[in-house]
């Protein structure tokens, strides 16, 4: 199922890692330094689709930048912006396969040069004779996740590069770069939840009433883990509640106010693929959100870590 969407992950994921090779920051300013790490990954991600695609499908390429040009909480909005990819090779208008994008996931880190929890995250839809329209693009509607890690843009080839990918419903994989070579991946199987730690993200709320009453919220779960963290990139964060063979991932849960749904539909294909648990505070599946939704979002790597957040979570008043 979806071996099409399969192998144009697999081709991005090589191809995006390809395109950072020899990169040099020199003099660059943090500015200047983001805007070429995402040409580059753009780069990638065009080169493997016009690779392999064929010539009669456009590619319609979706992201949802949050821009502000004025300092303070919730003064800034999120774009949609739609760019078609025809290569000049006919008119668009046929087959189309769409693509949500976020293309340097963790800038901030990146532009910084700590690139480690940085990662070019994409969602695939299938490729459709009659493309939904963007505004009205649910999660459901997305059948293949991405996530690239950045790592280094010097790295050489022969060090450990890779990315995970998988399609909806079917186990995910981290695969080696330029290799044949996948590894399976699975959560924790911790269940005490003094035992493990949880990522906690309550940044994207876009007012300070909804922070106030975001972090009073999670007030008991920060008293009963065993740890928080944020990487500043989501998608490592959540590639962080999977171990390949081996390894007890360190993380057991993954808590979010308002979160991005470019920061949800590719990982929560690729974690409900290794039998993680993904609701909101209140219980619920996230599967109707649509591209530009924004949701409070707890996520757990077995029912008992999902029922001690849920536990606590749900409390919470609905919120902005």
């Amino acid at each position: 199922m979806y071996a099409e969407l399969r192998l144009l992950a697999i081709a991005i994921g090589n191809h995006v890692h390809t395109s950072k090779f020899g990169l040099k920051r020199e003099q660059m300013n943090n500015q200047q330094w983001r805007d070429l790490l995402k040409d580059r990954c753009l780069r990638g991600i065009r080169g493997a689709l016009f690779q392999l695609l064929n010539p009669d499908v456009t590619v319609r390429l979706i992201t949802t930048p949050y821009n502000t040009t004025v300092i303070g909480k919730g003064d800034g909005v999120n774009e949609m912006v739609v760019d078609e990819w025809d290569s000049n090779r006919g008119p668009t208008g046929g087959p189309t396969l769409t693509i949500l994008a976020d293309v340097v996931d963790g800038s901030w880190n990146a532009a910084c040069s700590v690139p480690w929890s940085a990662s070019t995250m994409l969602a695939f839809t299938d490729i459709v004779p009659s493309p939904v329209v963007p505004d009205d693009l649910c999660l459901a509607d997305f059948k293949c996740g991405l996530i690239i890690p950045l790592i280094d843009s010097g790295m050489p080839p022969d060090s450990e590069l890779g990315f995970y990918y998988g399609v909806a419903g079917q186990p995910p994989k981290f695969r080696h770069w330029n290799t044949a070579r996948e590894d399976a991946l699975s959560p924790t199987d911790i269940t005490d939840v003094r035992q493990t730690r949880f990522f906690l993200d309550l940044f994207t709320t876009q007012t300070y009433d909804s922070l106030y009453r975001a972090t009073d919220a999670v007030v008991p779960l920060i008293w009963e883990w065993a740890d928080i963290a944020r990487f500043y990139g989501a998608g490592i964060e959540l590639m962080s509640l999977l171990g390949r063979p081996g390894v007890t991932p360190g993380f057991g849960g993954y808590v979010a106010a308002n979160q991005k749904a470019d920061n949800l539909i590719p990982t929560k294909l690729l974690l409900e693929g290794a039998g993680v648990i993904v609701t909101t505070w209140w219980g619920e599946p996230i599967d109707t959100i649509k591209i530009m939704d924004r949701t409070y979002v707890a996520i757990a790597a077995n029912q008992p870590l999902h029922d001690h957040l849920i536990r606590h979570l749900s409390k919470t008043v609905r919120l902005p």
